[in-house]
């Protein structure tokens, strides 16, 4: 995205629209010869699951 929220030379849209509060996550690679080309994923954090022992046993999970 742009910095006005613009997409640019999106592939898939999953529906899902990131928040400026969301975690977002970009992986970001070279691709083709040399650096002429580039591909970047961006994630949102939808959820977060734990897998302390302890929060895990107050939930009943």
């Amino acid at each position: 995205m742009t910095d006005s929220g613009k997409r640019i030379n999106t592939s898939v849209d999953t529906g899902v629209k990131p928040q400026t509060s969301n975690k977002i996550l970009t992986l970001s690679t070279c691709t083709g010869n040399g650096y002429s080309k580039r591909l970047a994923i961006h994630a949102v954090c939808v959820d977060v699951q734990t897998t302390d022992e302890s929060k895990l046993k107050e939930t009943g999970n």
